[in-house]
């Protein structure tokens, strides 16, 4: 068989951390992972069709995060529960094994959720760094297993590498892989594994941060996109276009024309965001508000088990959606929003109802990476807004 490309997972909002647990493992090895809560009916109009994947997974049950044991075991079942090319399944328990030894796990999501400079995100790193340091010791050591033919674990050594230069970009540290020397491995990645399209992609996402690889980066996008096709999995390519431009520009009308495309293909959450905030900037409050609220509904799903990042863009997005109907001088729905977003604040604040994702995510560190993403939603502006409407509104104001 060919080469395993993606996999679409389908799970119940509260199975989330399993699918995390299979989504980080499976990006350490270069492959697509897309997902669908079973209890949403909108797959096909989301851009999601079974046949877009190499194989689709059902979630039963949930993770014990605690337990290294449970993560293997759930791990092993999804090797056995699909088909697997041969290169995938001969490098599959090193990986694995790397993977839980140095907890990447833990370090993966703490990358995705927590974009900022902080002591927990270059602890993450160092996990990342470590760990590409052990599986480059592997290939040269172990020539008798013929690592350097085996995409997936040049694929990991150069993820991990890439991940921990992420980590001190995020905390403006100097980058610990000079990023020449990264491109050029990843270069000799692309020129062996021409199909391997996910190789492209984690070579653009090297260059991105040195300014001086700039246009090479832009290309190696498009060179991505042109391998991938009409997959949905191509929306987070346009989105990384779109940031390309934007940090480079601006939102110019190619930046927003990248985001667009992003959105018309998948309709995430950051992906709606970015297509709303243009509106916003030119103050079109109805048009704005139209993608805000759309976003919001997005979001809304997971209420009750959001992860980090999500929770931001809650709170941020309510904030945004009071902004827009201030101007508009709807008073009343601005008080429903703002309240939505400091209610959320208050429930992360207060260890109520939204703090289930981190009890039982980060454990007893959960309270670390609580305070973190508080200090991300600062209320300061929301509770300005409020304090305005409620004059508005003739309400008693905490002034």
């Amino acid at each position: 068989m060919g080469h395993t490309v993606s996999v679409l997972f389908l799970y119940r909002n509260e199975q989330r951390l399993e699918f995390q647990l299979y989504a980080e493992f499976l990006r350490l090895m270069g492959i697509y992972v897309c997902e669908k809560a079973v209890d949403e009916d909108e797959r096909t109009a989301l851009g999601l069709r079974d046949s877009d994947f190499t194989s689709m997974y059902q979630i039963e049950g949930s993770l014990n995060v605690a337990s290294d044991e449970e993560k293997i075991n759930k791990l092993n079942e999804l090797k056995e529960s699909l088909t697997w090319d041969a290169d995938f399944l001969s490098c599959y328990e090193t990986l694995r094994n790397k993977f839980i030894a140095y907890d990447l796990f833990r370090a993966g999501t703490v990358l995705q959720y927590f974009r900022v400079k902080d002591r927990l995100v270059g602890d993450a790193g160092r996990n990342f760094e470590n760990a590409a340091d052990e599986l480059a010791r592997i290939i040269k050591e172990e020539p008798e297993k013929h690592w350097e033919k085996n995409r997936y674990m040049r694929y990991a050594n150069l993820y991990c590498k890439y991940k921990a230069n992420y980590a001190q970009y995020l905390c403006d540290e100097p980058m610990i892989y000079y990023v020449d020397k990264l491109k050029n491995q990843g270069m000799l990645l692309t020129e062996e594994f021409e199909d391997f399209s996910n190789a492209w992609v984690l070579l653009g996402l090297v260059c991105k941060p040195a300014s001086e690889y700039f246009v090479e980066t832009i290309e190696i996008f498009y060179k991505a996109v042109s391998i991938i096709g009409n997959k949905p999995y191509v929306s987070s390519v346009y989105y990384w276009l779109g940031s390309c431009l934007e940090s480079s520009e601006g939102i110019t009308q190619n930046a927003k024309a990248y985001y667009k495309k992003a959105y018309d293909i998948l309709r995430k959450y950051r992906n709606v965001y970015k297509v709303a905030m243009p509106y916003m900037q030119k103050n079109e409050w109805n048009t704005a508000l139209r993608y805000f609220l759309e976003c919001l509904a997005i979001l809304e799903k997971k209420r009750g088990f959001m992860d980090p990042l999500e929770q931001e863009y809650y709170f941020k997005v309510s904030v945004q959606v009071c902004y827009c109907y201030m101007q508009l001088l709807d008073y009343h729905s601005a008080y429903l929003y703002v309240s939505q977003a400091l209610r959320l604040r208050r429930e992360i604040e207060g260890l109520h109802e939204e703090k289930d994702f981190f009890d039982k995510l980060y454990g007893k560190d959960a309270q670390e990476y609580r305070e973190l993403t508080l200090k991300r939603m600062k209320p300061d502006q929301a509770e300005y807004y409020e304090d305005l409407i409620k004059k508005e509104l003739g309400l008693e104001t905490g002034v």
